[in-house]
């Protein structure tokens, strides 16, 4: 799989707030003593058919807790984020830090099919949605 740069992962901010929080609620009430935080987004739109990130959303459930998770909650973890249709692309349970630098904490990363989870913009397409963004924002629509 060819390394995504940032400029090729632009996604309209927000468009998945609603079940963020939802998600959030929810891994509080299973994993509150580990600080989880959840975040969804989808890669830009304008990609050509052959692009295996075209129509595919992202995202990752971290947990801020300066240790590894106990084995029986990080599979937990794992299993809801599987649960939810998502496919795991990366985890990794351990904690490390450099001090004065940065902490690197416990973390699933993901991937869907947009198709499959409509953003709280529109249950249409991304592209719908981005193109009346920017009309709107062109004065075009209201």
């Amino acid at each position: 799989m060819t390394e995504m740069k940032p400029k090729d992962q632009i996604n309209e901010y927000g468009e998945y707030r609603s079940k963020e929080k939802e998600f959030k609620q929810e891994l509080d009430r299973m994993f509150g003593d580990f600080r989880p935080n959840v975040s969804l987004g989808v890669y830009s739109g304008d990609r050509p058919d052959s692009d295996p990130f075209k129509g595919k959303g992202f995202g990752q459930v971290s947990f801020t807790y300066r240790n590894e998770l106990p084995d029986e909650d990080w599979n937990e973890a794992l299993k809801w984020v599987k649960d939810k249709g998502f496919v795991v692309t990366q985890n990794t349970n351990y904690y490390d830090e450099e001090p004065g630098e940065r902490s690197w904490y416990p973390v699933i990363k993901f991937e869907f099919n947009v198709a499959d989870f409509p953003t709280d913009a529109d249950s249409n397409t991304m592209n719908e949605w981005i193109k009346r963004q920017w009309q709107r924002r062109a004065g075009i629509i209201k």
